[in-house]
């Protein structure tokens, strides 16, 4: 199948290269559905659509990740994600995401009590006194107030 840009009716910016692209159907099974489209520069873009826990998910390839971008759609909500290095998804709010990262990055700094001790764990617990219990939850109740000026 050819398929043309259809902005070719109006006017578009001269950097658009205007010649048509090759779209084919690779792969369609009863599990998922690969779509590849070939620029007239001669890299290639893939959809694949599939059904995955429930959602109808559209995982986009470009030349250049060899991870995708996934669009999930779900039955009352649609997300965009992606496993990219480093990378949000392009319209995700770039202070929320940076914020989630500095969160992660807050919890994976954390200590956990089988990495502080060679003994037993649950003795190593039973022994924490009141101080250190109070300083972690103090440190808890820090993160939770983090997750919530994320989640708002």
């Amino acid at each position: 199948m050819i398929m043309h840009d259809w902005r070719l009716n109006q006017e578009i910016s001269s950097d658009i290269d205007a010649r048509p692209w090759d779209v084919q159907v690779k792969e369609a099974t009863t599990t998922s559905y690969r779509i590849e489209a070939t620029c007239p520069d001669g890299t290639e873009r893939q959809l694949w659509l599939e059904i995955q826990d429930g959602n109808l998910v559209v995982h986009a390839y470009d030349p250049e990740h060899e991870e995708p971008v996934n669009l999930r759609i779900s039955r009352t909500d649609i997300s965009v994600d992606t496993e990219r290095e480093g990378q949000a998804p392009r319209g995700t709010d770039e202070k929320r995401f940076a914020a989630m990262q500095e969160f992660v990055g807050q919890m994976a700094a954390m200590s956990l009590p089988e990495e502080e001790t060679t003994g037993d764990v649950d003795a190593f617990i039973a022994e924490l006194d009141e101080e250190r219990l109070f300083g972690e939850y103090h440190t808890f109740m820090d993160m939770v107030r983090s997750a919530r000026e994320i989640e708002t």
